[in-house]
């Protein structure tokens, strides 16, 4: 792969991860905060983190390395399993908080 082409995949990788480890920090730091009667801040921030994880998605793997598969399924998974921890403290804060 060459060096620009690795250089763009790694800003997608790094860029799912770093949305999805937004998402989860928000859900987070909302965990302990009081209902609201309205979206706050964090709502907002927790919206554009999930939005803009399509786009570096399809950045990701469109510059992705097809000889090591092993190295991007990780990264998926890591932004994956930080996502659905997210949107599960995200669902029992709507039902049960």
């Amino acid at each position: 792969m060459n060096p620009a082409r690795a250089r763009v995949h790694r800003i997608g990788a790094l860029a799912i991860l770093f949305l999805s480890a937004m998402a989860l920090l928000t859900i987070l730091i909302g965990i302990g905060q009081p209902p609201q009667p309205d979206e706050g801040t964090l709502a907002h921030l927790f919206q554009l983190a999930v939005g803009a994880i399509l786009p570096a998605a399809l950045v990701f793997f469109f510059f992705a390395d097809p000889q090591r598969p092993w190295r991007e399924m990780k990264i998926v998974a890591l932004a994956s399993v930080m996502l659905v921890v997210a949107f599960t403290l995200l669902y029992w804060m709507e039902h049960h908080h």
